[in-house]
């Protein structure tokens, strides 16, 4: 299935699992205020996991230089994905 920017999905019939993930590319994007929480709150198991540059990384920084790098190459960012679950209940 072929899905324009700004986002992008993968499905499937029935029950099958499906994908999807949110693609921005503009300086303003409010996915860049996600990603330093988000960064943040890996650090721990990255430096429990010997990952130094992520555990040492300040996440502010990371950002800016992402959101910049994105910017400047006409790139785009795509979130990762959030694993959920679901049923139902006869």
């Amino acid at each position: 299935m072929r899905t324009p920017i700004p986002g992008c999905a993968i499905r499937v019939r029935g029950d099958e699992p499906k994908m999807e993930a949110g693609i921005a590319g503009e300086a303003d994007s409010p996915y860049y205020e996600y990603l330093a929480p988000s960064i943040r709150s890996m650090r721990p198991e990255a430096a429990r996991q010997g990952l130094g540059k992520l555990a040492d990384a300040d996440p502010d920084v990371v950002v800016a230089r992402l959101r910049d790098e994105v910017v400047r190459t006409g790139g785009c960012l795509v979130v990762w994905p959030v694993v959920a679950a679901w049923c139902r209940v006869a």
